[in-house]
């Protein structure tokens, strides 16, 4: 049986139609306009992780499952991509079709960005791009966490043979930050098979 978590990302689940205003400034304020996953600087727009809609029950993401509740207008249901939905070629729209995603890695203690689809332009720049995003108010993992599983669904061929990495990613991006700090007592001899490492990282202010 399906996880009803997984319907907020189905083209069932209702369009926006809450304000963020709000949230659009902090965004801007905070990155400075650019793109998250590319550093783009021109034609960046606000991408939801989930749609946020005034009729729709959110409570499967919130208490007592999670440690605080979920507020769609919140800053942290919102990152700033380079283009708008339809628009060939840029993170939005790759995003916005389940082709690219963010995910939080907790043996890294970081945000990191996945790219499916190894004919996107901007696969070398972006895939396995660790992040570090403002510690204030990060995206939610639930949802990041749960919109990458969207994403296996949608398009698993693509993955090939990591199937069951990406989602014991999901899995752990969920628990507490204290799972990096758990594994360092672990043999540094006997290396993980559930996470890639990458070392290309950058820091937002």
């Amino acid at each position: 049986m399906q996880d009803e978590r997984l319907f907020f990302f189905s083209k069932a689940m209702p369009k926006s139609n809450v304000g963020h205003s709000i949230a659009s400034k902090y965004i801007d304020e905070t990155y400075g306009k650019r793109c998250l996953f590319c550093d783009e600087t021109n034609g960046v727009t606000k991408a939801h992780i989930v749609a946020g809609n005034r009729d729709v029950d959110y409570s499967v993401f919130c208490q007592p499952k999670y440690i605080d509740n979920l507020d769609v207008k919140s800053p942290r249901n919102y990152i700033p991509l380079c283009g708008t939905d339809g628009k060939n070629g840029t993170c939005y729209n790759e995003f916005d079709k389940f082709l690219m995603t963010l995910i939080y890695n907790p043996f890294q203690e970081t945000f990191e960005v996945r790219c499916l689809r190894e004919s996107f332009p901007k696969y070398e720049l972006c895939h396995g791009r660790l992040i570090n995003v403002d510690s204030k108010n990060p995206p939610y993992r639930r949802l990041l966490a749960w919109r990458t599983r969207k994403c296996i669904m949608e398009h698993q061929s693509m993955i090939r043979g990591e199937v069951e990495d990406w989602i014991q990613l999901c899995d752990f991006s969920e628990k507490s930050r204290s799972i990096a700090k758990s594994t360092e007592t672990e043999s540094n001899s006997k290396k993980s098979g559930l996470i890639i490492v990458r070392q290309k990282k950058i820091s937002v202010s």
